[in-house]
């Protein structure tokens, strides 16, 4: 009988191709938070802000101007394109992966995506509180009278 040993596997690139689907796994469920956390707002809490100041005639700045504007833009098909947008970043460390497949780079995307994802949320929800609250605070000292 010929020697029986078994043959000698490299599992070496198995545990990188498992971290880079996960990887990508998180960071297309954290595109997909960020987007319903964006669009959420524009499209279902925008539009009331919409009647409020129509209904009082209130004069806006343009930054509130320019979010209701793409607040209407949202409700009709910008949604979708917002949508795809998002789904880009997964898409991206995918070709990235394929193309420099190492831990390194791998670890490296995740955190890139993770930062822009989460540097993109906060600046488009601050933008959207300034843009909205603010005039709603003017809105009230001109309805409440002045103060004696």
């Amino acid at each position: 009988m010929a020697d029986a040993t078994p043959p000698i596997i490299d599992y070496s690139s198995q545990p990188s191709r498992a971290l880079a689907w996960g990887i990508h796994l998180w960071t297309t469920a954290l595109s997909l938070v960020v987007w319903l956390a964006v669009v959420a707002p524009i499209c279902f809490i925008v539009p009331r802000f919409t009647i409020i100041f129509r209904d009082f005639k209130t004069q806006i700045p343009a930054l509130t101007k320019t979010l209701l504007e793409v607040s209407s833009w949202f409700s009709a098909y910008g949604w979708a394109i917002f949508l795809l947008l998002c789904l880009t970043i997964p898409a991206i460390g995918l070709w990235i992966d394929f193309h420099a497949p190492t831990d390194k780079s791998i670890k490296r995307y995740a955190g890139v995506t993770t930062l822009i994802a989460i540097m993109l949320y906060l600046v488009l929800g601050a933008l959207m509180v300034i843009a909205m609250f603010m005039p709603m605070v003017a809105l009230i000292d001109t309805v409440a009278g002045p103060t004696k």
